[in-house]
């Protein structure tokens, strides 16, 4: 087993060596944080400013370890070794990623602690020339066990020549080997062929003639199997990449097997995101453009503009459409309402059958779209393999239950469909016709739905009306021993008040207006039930007031104890001036915040009696004298007597 080192001096001479002398006596250095898309860590680089733009011009390191993460749990580490020339990567590279554990156990060589990791470590080198890869470039991806590879997970080894792939290639992973080669300019020839390692032999063959896969035999112990792919010649074709957009060509052009799962197609999808992962870096520092570059040919089906437009309405209907059935089914307010109503529940099963047969193969489509694959697959192929046959027409009979009853569907007309067809012309106009249809049906259950909750808002929003309307009632009518007249009368008023706030609330029209006037509502029968209340309370806190200011005093001349009163001023200021006044200013039309004042007060001037009972009050009480202005002997006993012009 290999040790894991990496020669960074030899190295760095390497790139320094090679530094380019353009611009040589106003390169700066950097030394610091540095943020590359996901990827954080520290680097160091030279660089160069021209009009105003950073251009990167010399040496490049950037690296993140941490020793922490590793002592605790795990750490992610990597390590970027190249150089720059005005902004375009060249020269010697080396890339290492890593994940790694430690098991804390640590060895002392020379003066210095070493401590051993295990994990999985991807690493990379190669030359770059003006960001594409040169000669011979080697990715490596290997299980680490005490800090040495224990295991060669993957392996690709590619020779290129200006970013084109040269010759012959091979990738191998812990099960098998891929090999094949290459056209001076990039393009699959020849048989490729994946052998295994456990001695079974040829598993498949990808059989290409100047870029175009003509078929795959695939091997399966003693049998084997030829899946034809395209092996008659292109009227039309063009060159791309063989990546992902071309595997599901591939599973496209053979549906009956799924070449996209066989094990070619797994280590040219591993291999390609391994450069996927440099050229991320690479792109967001500079000019790149590392890929693999493994080139086919595939047929070409060109979109006219007429086509262009269409699938330009493509990708603006279907995500709309997609969203609102989602949304709509998926709303849980809807799916209790359908349970009780008819037409709720019809409408969510007209969307359904939008979303099933409408928008789910259209989605399809789109991903195709996105992927960019329409122009290399037959459109009526294509659309066709969406329904297994033809696209659907208008929506008509909807099946309302589990039995045979249905209810005819009245859509929108505003589409013209005409005769359903594998076009792009009709899918487009099908998917429009579905997403009319599908804000339509939003709209009528945006609102039913809103209906529903309002009805509801006004259920509890009356409810509780009445329950603070027969609150005030039982208290008007309630007669408590000690209360007085005033104090009935401004029950009476405070109900009548209320009634007549009740009645106004009845006769509107309007259900917004009501809904609004009847939330304001039950804030303004709160404040005056709040104060029918206080004033229920009175005749009590006047007799707890009496015996708190009732003192026990002894009677020489009848040798008796006999009670007497203290402080007269001040509970008369309050059973005589405040309350009295309190009570006169209640009335039917009172206002809201003036109930909502005046039961604040009474609460207020209560706990202020009871907690002047024990403090020296001999100031207040000769301050008190003859006082009669409920303002200010409310002022001089530190409250705020409730003025009567509050309204609402």
């Amino acid at each position: 087993m290999k040790r894991l080192t990496l020669h960074l001096l030899a190295f760095m001479a390497v790139l320094t060596l090679g530094t380019s002398p353009l611009g040589a006596q106003t390169l700066q250095e950097y030394s610091g944080p540095l943020e590359v898309g996901s990827y954080k860590g520290r680097a160091q680089y030279q660089y160069r400013v021209d009009s105003g733009d950073t251009i990167l011009d010399g040496a490049f390191r950037f690296s993140r370890s941490n020793l922490q993460s590793l002592l605790q749990e795990s750490d992610t580490s990597f390590s970027v070794l190249g150089a720059f020339s005005g902004n375009n990567p060249r020269g010697p590279w080396q890339f290492r990623f890593g994940t790694y554990r430690s098991d804390s156990i640590t060895d002392v060589v020379g003066l210095q602690y070493t401590l051993k990791v295990s994990g999985v470590q991807h690493e990379a080198s190669g030359t770059l020339v003006s960001g594409r890869p040169d000669g011979q470039w080697v990715h490596t991806v290997s299980r680490i066990t005490g800090s040495e590879v224990a295991r060669e997970l993957f392996r690709s080894s590619v020779s290129y020549r200006n970013g084109v792939p040269q010759q012959s290639f091979r990738l191998r992973d812990t099960t098998d080997i891929l090999v094949g080669r290459f056209l001076r300019n990039g393009l699959a020839h020849d048989t490729w062929t994946l052998y295994s390692d456990a001695g079974a032999g040829v598993g498949e063959e990808w059989v290409f003639d100047e870029g175009r896969l003509r078929y795959i035999d695939v091997s399966r112990g003693a049998s084997s199997e030829r899946i034809p792919v395209w092996s008659q010649s292109f009227a039309n074709s063009r060159a791309i990449d063989l990546d992902a957009r071309f595997l599901k060509l591939i599973q496209l052009n053979t549906p009956t097997t799924d070449i996209s799962s066989g094990k070619v197609s797994r280590l040219l999808t591993r291999n390609n995101h391994y450069y996927s992962r440099i050229d991320t870096i690479l792109s967001a520092l500079g000019n790149s453009d590392y890929r693999p570059g493994f080139r086919v040919r595939v047929p070409w089906f060109p979109l006219d503009p007429a086509d262009s437009a269409r699938v330009s309405r493509l990708r603006r209907d279907i995500p709309v459409a997609a969203r609102i059935a989602r949304e709509l089914l998926d709303n849980a307010g809807l799916k209790i309402l359908e349970r009780s109503n008819s037409e709720v529940g019809f409408l969510l099963e007209v969307t359904r059958m939008f979303k099933s047969d409408y928008i789910d193969p259209s989605e399809s489509l789109l991903e195709y779209i996105e992927m960019g694959i329409l122009e290399y697959v037959p459109r009526d192929q294509l659309i066709s393999g969406l329904w297994a046959g033809s696209p659907p027409g208008r929506i008509g009979e909807v099946p309302t239950d589990t039995t045979t009853k249905s209810q005819n569907y009245r859509d929108t007309d505003e589409v013209e469909l005409g005769t359903p067809s594998n076009t792009l012309e009709y899918l487009a106009n099908l998917v429009g016709y579905a997403r009319g249809n599908l804000e339509r049906i939003e709209e009528l259950l945006t609102a039913r739905l809103n209906a529903e909750r309002q009805e509801q808002e006004f259920a509890r929003t009356e409810e509780r009306l009445i329950v603070l309307i027969d609150d005030l009632e039982a208290l008007a009518d309630s007669l408590v021993p000690g209360s007085t007249v005033q104090e009935h009368q401004a029950l009476v008023a405070i109900r009548r008040s209320a009634e007549n706030r009740l009645r106004v609330y009845s006769s509107m029209d309007s259900a917004r207006e009501k809904l609004a006037y009847g939330t304001d509502l039950l804030g303004c029968l709160g404040a005056l039930d709040s104060l029918a209340k206080e004033i229920y309370r009175l005749p009590e806190r006047r007799q707890a007031i009496q015996e708190a200011y009732t003192d026990q005093v002894w009677n020489p001349f009848t040798a008796t104890l006999m009670e007497e009163s203290v402080k007269k001023r001040i509970t008369t200021a309050y059973t005589d001036v405040l309350i009295p006044e309190t009570l006169r200013r209640i009335d039917p039309e009172i206002s809201c915040e003036y109930a909502e004042a005046a039961g604040n007060f009474l609460k207020s001037a209560f706990s202020r009696i009871v907690k002047l009972r024990d403090e020296d009050t001999s100031r207040l009480e000769r301050r008190l004298r003859r006082e009669n202005d409920p303002a200010i002997v409310a002022e001089r006993l530190e409250l705020s007597f409730p003025e009567k012009n509050l309204q609402e």
